[in-house]
């Protein structure tokens, strides 16, 4: 019992030395233990989605994802998406993707 009181007076303390509430902490803590599992949700997603298209892009997989993400509750612009891509290595690059060559006829 003194220890979960000494803890919360620490806590307490800590929180008016950075000047935020207990309750920011609370949320900022929860977050913290939500973020890599959805993550792991939305990587698993695109994967699924690039195992079928392989060269589909970043917007149209923001396009088909955003409703799983709605679904879960899960919310996320299309900016963090494409830094989650990128902190996974799952952007395409113009200089990855090969084009066909023309075939060139003389004659």
């Amino acid at each position: 019992m003194r220890i979960e009181q000494s803890s919360g007076r620490s806590l307490l303390l800590l929180c008016l030395l950075s000047g935020h509430s207990r309750q920011a902490y609370y949320k900022q803590r929860s977050q913290a233990e939500k973020e890599p599992l959805q993550e792991d949700l939305i990587v698993q997603q695109v994967l699924k989605h690039r195992r079928l298209q392989p060269r589909i892009g970043g917007r149209k997989l923001y396009f088909l994802i955003k409703g799983f993400m709605v679904n879960r509750g899960i919310k996320m612009g299309m900016d963090a998406f494409f830094k989650l891509l990128g902190k996974y290595e799952l952007l395409h690059n113009a200089a990855d993707i090969e084009y066909a060559q023309p075939i060139l006829t003389i004659g």
